[in-house]
């Protein structure tokens, strides 16, 4: 064998065995985070059918958690290792992991679960196709990095949530010939990764090229003068409120998951003050159930601040001069009538100049029409 021979085969041989030991490094990472068969899901025991994810008619449901009022009882009783404030998607996916993993946690609401800036979102699970934009045009591995971790989070939830989660068509009209194979290969790259990182379970279907004319009867509503076709691609569609909710209840459940600790949940429940010992550590916290109009105190080893935009004040309650972490943000939806577009399809950013402004069908009841932008101003009391 000559030398250009061999070398050849030794590089073969290389890349081979790297792929290899590449491909089983993302197959066993995209599997560890799958949702084990056979998992137990809480559903709602009545109400009506449809994409809210609730059964159709009265149906005892296998897994339903304790009541309020039992959950505050073991709340006044027992000590736990977690205690969480604020019940939105932050303070729920925390308490559900730490449950997870043997700890025993309590979570407290004010209001309702999942009320505040966690049930405001684009109900959008989407893997950041900006964010690969952005990469490309500025060779940012940053930002590769969160597009890579974000499409495997949507294969997750999509994997994990199916009756409140689903995939979402998302049609991306063109009206310049250049743009074509530049759209095509940007959504084609973005499905790609998808495929790479999720070792082709991405749960979601491929892109595919839409004429003009395809283009037109999908969604009636694009002006036809210019129109030279369009990419269909699809990202993920959840309920937010409900799957925050399930996160909140399911450790709650005794036995939901093998291994995991049982918790405390309860909403109108309101932190007033931390309770501190001789070293001024934080040894639990006193808190009001406005619902019985009621104090007592929660003992808990570690506290957890995820009280969203009240999260400064919780923070007060600590150390009362302690300054503003915290930059507001602004966002703005109207919801209208999905039969004023005629469309099933979800997205406009392109036809409508912006990530500024999106049309997205919304459960097939409404179209959000939906804009956001970051402000500053000034916090009462501060310069």
């Amino acid at each position: 064998m000559g030398v250009f021979a061999r070398r050849l085969a030794y590089s073969s041989l290389a890349v081979g065995a790297s792929t290899a030991l590449g491909g089983a490094f993302l197959w066993r990472r995209h599997n560890k985070g799958k949702v084990p068969e056979g998992t137990k899901y809480y559903v709602t025991p009545t109400g009506p059918s449809g994409a809210s994810g609730a059964l159709a008619g009265p149906r005892k449901a296998p897994y339903l958690p304790p009541s309020r009022e039992e959950m505050i009882a073991k709340m006044k009783q027992d000590r736990f290792d977690v205690l969480v404030i604020g019940g939105g998607a932050t303070g729920a996916g925390v308490v559900f992991d730490a449950s997870a993993r043997g700890l025993k946690c309590c979570l407290i609401e004010q209001n309702d679960f999942s009320s505040g800036t966690s049930a405001k979102s684009t109900k959008l699970i989407h893997g950041g196709i900006r964010y690969l934009q952005k990469a490309f045009e500025e060779l940012d591995f940053a930002q590769l990095s969160l597009v890579c971790e974000a499409l495997e989070e949507r294969a997750h939830i999509l994997q994990a949530a199916p009756h409140i989660a689903q995939p979402l068509a998302i049609l991306m009209p063109i009206y310049k010939l250049w743009q074509i194979p530049y759209f095509w290969l940007g959504v084609k790259a973005y499905g790609f990764i998808a495929n790479l990182v999720c070792c082709g379970d991405t749960e979601v279907p491929p892109t595919s090229y839409l004429p003009a004319g395809t283009s037109a009867f999908s969604m009636p509503v694009l002006p036809a003068r210019g129109l030279k076709g369009s990419l269909l691609y699809f990202d993920g569609q959840m309920n937010d409120s409900r799957l925050c909710l399930s996160l909140a209840l399911s450790p709650t459940i005794p036995g939901y998951v093998e291994g995991m600790q049982q918790a405390a949940a309860a909403n109108h429940v309101r932190a007033k003050e931390f309770i501190k010992d001789e070293n001024k550590k934080i040894i639990g916290v006193r808190v009001e159930d406005k619902e019985a109009n009621e104090e007592f105190i929660i003992y808990a080893k570690v506290v957890v601040n995820c009280a969203g935009p009240q999260a400064d004040i919780v923070r007060k309650m600590d150390h009362p001069d302690a300054p503003c972490l915290l930059t507001p943000a602004s966002g703005m939806s109207l919801r209208v009538a999905c039969s004023m577009f005629g469309t099933c399809y979800g997205d406009l950013a392109c036809a409508l100049r912006a990530r500024l402004l999106r049309l997205e069908c919304t459960y097939r009841v409404a179209t959000l029409v939906y804009a956001s932008h970051a402000f500053w101003f000034a916090v009462a009391g501060d310069e």
